[in-house]
């Protein structure tokens, strides 16, 4: 119940109500083995609200508990990119970016952009300023089953 009504308050564009669901369904069986689907969707949450030290917390659970080779952990360092990059961690949000890459995620040539400006940056030159939007910029090259219906795809940001 309280992941229908997570996502309910996701359409609604009630953050606050939303997180405050998604940590319940984290508490209420936090053996799930698809609780890393409902951690990302809690970072995402807390970055829509620009929480991102918290979204960063989020997503390193995500990561951590995502089953080895699942082919959402593309999108949940492309996720934790943009929450690095909101912080200020340059570095971070490139590493993590590159990640997700590899993995087979690509983000928007705006943020690819910003990334490789920020790159050299750091050797001198100047970068472009970029900050990011929705955080679901990042398309996927590939689109893999979601672990539950009633979620959103953290891949696709629509609703199944």
């Amino acid at each position: 119940a309280y992941t229908n009504r997570a996502l309910a308050y996701a359409r609604l564009g009630d953050r606050e109500k939303q997180i405050a669901d998604l940590r319940e369904v984290l508490r209420l069986n936090p053996a799930n083995p698809d609780n890393h689907v409902y951690r990302d969707a809690l970072g995402q949450a807390l970055q829509a609200l620009n929480r991102p030290r918290e979204a960063v917390e989020a997503f390193d659970e995500a990561i951590r508990t995502a089953p080895a080779g699942d082919a959402r952990l593309g999108r949940y360092y492309f996720d934790r990119s943009y929450s690095w990059w909101a912080m200020g961690e340059r570095g971070r949000a490139r590493a993590d970016a590159a990640e997700a890459q590899r993995r087979g995620v690509a983000a928007d040539p705006g943020y690819r952009r910003a990334l490789e400006g920020a790159q050299r940056s750091a050797r001198g030159a100047p970068g472009p300023s970029w900050r990011p939007g929705r955080p679901s910029a990042g398309r996927p090259l590939v689109r893999p089953r979601c672990a539950s219906r009633l979620l959103w795809c953290g891949n696709c940001f629509a609703p199944w």
